[in-house]
Order: structure tokens, then C-alpha cells, then sequence
């Protein structure tokens, strides 16, 4: 365990704050080397370069790849976090096919916390994430994971993992600091973390060899500063240029550490962030192992057949809810850049899933329209349509996809909050998705999914109940009178949990 110096001091609330401002067309700042921290572990772990220990005697892989960072993520991360700087375990993301972890440890001082000390914090984080909690390996040279303890250091090592997005979070009044990173995939119980290898201490040696575990792909071995234009001298993992796991097939990458590989039972639960058309193969075997069965698979059914998931719903919602919390705790940025962030809500259900809106929505998505169906066929449902020029992009990826174009109408359009929607609507473009994304009042959402136009575009439709985009009321009621320190929940008849009044019963 790592504690700072200790100064008794109560400061003020600090919002949350992500990792860097992930704005799209800008460059990614590793400000506080949480993808830094992570890519060095994971070559430790590729060329058998790990500290003494109970990980000591683990095999390297010459198939583990360098992280990306990834902005959806990041916003998953911050969702992570409560306003407590506890674990928000309203989120499970498992379902949505990511991993997570997270870290909160005491932090008093006389000043808010300042960029070295919240790097600190990262490498702390990292540090207690790869700590087993007994003396016995929990992972043993098999690297087959079996022990739910070691979970933190599986998420950070599993091969298929691609991506990461992190965030933090100053709570004064607990006097923590907490650290959340969000992971592209899960690890699954009795399946290899990595492909094994009991050869060399170098990780990739050429680029066959990682190219090997996703054919087709133009991934690369790190080998020095020319295959690794950050300059953090990762030489021996495999770059992550066009590498996509494909989803489905039996089996995945064996537990031998020996050059032959046999493979492993067959699973069906873990979806990845992204597919290919081909099936990666195990580099120290002419056996062809591949991903588990993935329920959003691109080679989908065409418009006219419901394609809706658990998985799929449980992303909607979680998507959903999230972005209506961070909008009711003011953490949603009102316009263009430079801007103040949209007032805090009293008022804002936290929504529910309902499939007779599924079914309305399925149905929509099915005569594949053009865009939003009229009011007045369908007076007492609220509408957001998407459609995405790609007939084989990952239901998964569609989703997240369409919610994000939806939200980000507020970065673009400011809002004027204390007037009724009849202004906003009045716009030369007015963010209509994002209003009835964000409409307090509205607590139930179902969402369709459909292929259309010869399999050369998805569309994506939720519909909402209550409507919201009414012309004579208001999206949410501000803060008002009650003042921002008891803003959030003000006006919940019930209970109420990160900004959210808990929905009505029926």
C-alpha cells in the first residue's frame, strides 16, 4: 500500500476529471502515463522482464500488444468512479464485453492535487493492480487464468486486450483520490491470459510472429524508435495497427508453454471490442485457435429479424444512464470548446430497459428509414435514428457508435437551459438527439438494430417513453434556488444515486 505525506486540511470538492481531454482530431497527451504505465508492464510481462516473485517464474509471449487509448473507454472509466471516489457498482461493464479496475487511496494536502502527484497516483494504481494477495502465484506457468484474485493483473496483461481509457476523481470531503481504467475485453476463468512461450526473453523478435495471431493484419514488431514513434522503447511487443479479434469461433490460445499447442474448450462469453474477417492463429502451433462466440458478429441478419442482445440492451441502458449522471452532476460541457459545462439537474430519472420499445424501435429499424419517423405516428414514444454507412460494422460498435453522434450534439450547440424546448427546437440545428437523450422526465428506452441497402448500412433506433422534445416543457429543471451544493436529486420523490432519481415503478 503507497500513502503520500499526510497534512490535515478540508478542501473543496473537486469534479471529475479524465485522464486528458480526449478531443477527436487531436493528438493523445499520456499526461499521467496510465497508457504508459500499462505498455511497460505488459512488456515486462512479454520479455520475462518481472520483478522477483510470485510472477517471477511466468513465461513471456512474443504476441502481446501495445496498448491503445481509446475515449469511449475513458468515458466508461468516469462512470466508474462515484461522486464518493468509491467503486460505482452500478455499472457493470462486464456485460458490455470491457473489463475494469479500480484504485482509491487517501490523499490530504494543502493544494488540490497537481499533475505529478496525480501520476503518482497512476503508477500507484498500476503497481497495487499487479500485486498478488498471497504468496502463492495465482497464475501459474500454464498462464491459465484460474484465481479471481489476480483478476486486476488479468485485465492488464490479456492479449486481447487493445485498448484502455482511464479516469480520476479528487473527493476533498473523503480525502481520497480514485483511479479507474477500463479495459477492451474480459479475461475469461480457464483460459490462457497470453500465448506462452519458454523461449528467449525478447517478446516479438520479427513480424511473423505477430502476425500470426491475426492474420491479414499489419501489426508490427517493436524492434526500435522506427516501429515506435513514442520512443518508450516497448521493443518486443507487436504494435496495434489493423488488429482486430474475430468473433466466433471454438477455441482460444492453448495454456502449453511448450512449442506444441492444443486447444482449449470451446466458450461463448466474452465479446471483444472489434471483429475481423479472419481467424487468428496460435504462433507455436499449425492449429488455428480463435476468439469465443460473440453475440454481435458482423455477418448479421438483414433488415426484418430482431438482433437485440442482453448484451446489446445492457449497453444501451448503461450508456444511457451514464451520460444523463454526468449531464445531472454538471460534468457535460455546454456548447463548443471554452465553454461552461451544463447546469446541474434536480429532476433526472435514472432510465430502465423496456423491450415493448425494443420492438417498436426493431420494427422502425426494419423498413430501414431514411431518418426519424413523424410524431404522429407514434405520439406517446420519443425517437432518436441513426444510420452508419457500414454493413458490417459490429452491432457492439453501432451501438456505442450511435449514442456517442447522438451526445455529442451538446459540444457543438449550446443550450439555454432555463427555457422551454420550443427554443431550442427553433435552432437552425437544433441538438434534438441530444435533448430527448437527456429529457429528465423520460425513464424508459429500447433500442433496434437492422442491415439495410444490400447489407451497405446499419441503422440503430431507440424509442422513449415518457416523450420528451415537447415543445411547451423544459428538459430538466437546473438548479434554481436550491444552489449546486444540494442540486443534483432535489426534486426525487425516492431514492436517488449519482445524480439519478430512481425510476418510477411503473
Amino acid at each position: 500500500m503507497f500513502l503520500l505525506p499526510l497534512i490535515l486540511l478540508v478542501l473543496p470538492s473537486v469534479a471529475l476529471s479524465q485522464v486528458v481531454p480526449c478531443v477527436e482530431g487531436k493528438e493523445f497527451l499520456d499526461t499521467y502515463g496510465a497508457l504508459y504505465e500499462h505498455n511497460v508492464l505488459r512488456n515486462h510481462f512479454a520479455t520475462r522482464n518481472i520483478k522477483k516473485g510470485v510472477y517471477g517464474n511466468l513465461p513471456g509471449t512474443k504476441n502481446m500488444f501495445k496498448l491503445n487509448y481509446d475515449c469511449t473507454l475513458e468515458s466508461l472509466a468516469k462512470a466508474v468512479i462515484s461522486t464518493e471516489c468509491t467503486r460505482n457498482t452500478r455499472f457493470d461493464l462486464k456485460l458490455l464485453g470491457y473489463s475494469t479496475n479500480f484504485y482509491s487511496e487517501v490523499y490530504i494536502d494543502k493544494e488540490d492535487p497537481k499533475d505529478d502527484i496525480l501520476k503518482q497516483f497512476y503508477e500507484f494504481a498500476v503497481d497495487e493492480w499487479s500485486m498478488a494477495d498471497s504468496t502463492s502465484p495465482p497464475i501459474g506457468t500454464d498462464v491459465v487464468y484460474k484465481d479471481e484474485s489476480a483478476e486486476s493483473l488479468a485485465n492488464m496483461i490479456y492479449y486481447k486486450t487493445l485498448a484502455i481509457g482511464c479516469a480520476h476523481r479528487y473527493c476533498s470531503n473523503e480525502k481520497h483520490i480514485a483511479v479507474a481504467c477500463v479495459y477492451g475485453a474480459v479475461p475469461e476463468l480457464g483460459q490462457p491470459l497470453y500465448f506462452a512461450t519458454v523461449t528467449g526473453k525478447k517478446g516479438c523478435t520479427a513480424n511473423a510472429s505477430c502476425r500470426k495471431v491475426v492474420p491479414g493484419s499489419a501489426t508490427k514488431c517493436i524492434l526500435g524508435e522506427a516501429d515506435d514513434p513514442e520512443g518508450n522503447n516497448m521493443n518486443g511487443l507487436c504494435s496495434n495497427e489493423d488488429v482486430h479479434f474475430v468473433e466466433p469461433s471454438s477455441t482460444s490460445p492453448t495454456s502449453s508453454t511448450s512449442p506444441t499447442s492444443p486447444t482449449s474448450p470451446t466458450s461463448s462469453t466474452s465479446p471483444t471490442t472489434s471483429t475481423s474477417p479472419t481467424s487468428p492463429t496460435s504462433p507455436t502451433s499449425p492449429t488455428s485457435p480463435t476468439s469465443p462466440t460473440s453475440p454481435t458478429s458482423p455477418t448479421s441478419p438483414t433488415a426484418g429479424e430482431n438482433v437485440m442482445t442482453d448484451e446489446l440492451r445492457n449497453s444501451f441502458l448503461a450508456v444511457h444512464n451514464y451520460r444523463r449522471s454526468s449531464l445531472a452532476l454538471g460534468n457535460v460541457r455546454n456548447g463548443a470548446e471554452g465553454n461552461t459545462n451544463c447546469p446541474m439537474a434536480q429532476n433526472m430519472y435514472q432510465m430502465v430497459y423496456d423491450k415493448s420499445l425494443e420492438t417498436e424501435a426493431q420494427n422502425y429499424a426494419n423498413t430501414c428509414p431514411a431518418g426519424d419517423s413523424d410524431v404522429s405516428t407514434r405520439p406517446n414514444s420519443g425517437e432518436n435514428t441513426h444510420i452508419l454507412d457500414s454493413g458490417t460494422i459490429p452491432y457492439m460498435d453501432a451501438c456505442v457508435a450511435a449514442m456517442q453522434a447522438w451526445w455529442s450534439e451538446i459540444s457543438v450547440q449550446h443550450i439555454d437551459f432555463s427555457q422551454p424546448f420550443s427554443r431550442v427546437s427553433a435552432m437552425p440545428v437544433a441538438p434534438t438527439k441530444f435533448t430527448q437523450m437527456a429529457w429528465a422526465a423520460t425513464y424508459k428506452v429500447g433500442c433496434g438494430m437492422s442491415r439495410c441497402n444490400s447489407n451497405t448500412q446499419t441503422v440503430v433506433v431507440c424509442r422513449y417513453s415518457p416523450r420528451g422534445n415537447i415543445d411547451s416543457q423544459y428538459i430538466y429543471k437546473d438548479c434554481g434556488d436550491v444552489g449546486d451544493s444540494r442540486c443534483a436529486c432535489a426534486s426525487c420523490w425516492g431514492q436517488c444515486s449519482e445524480g439519478l432519481c430512481n425510476a418510477p415503478s411503473s
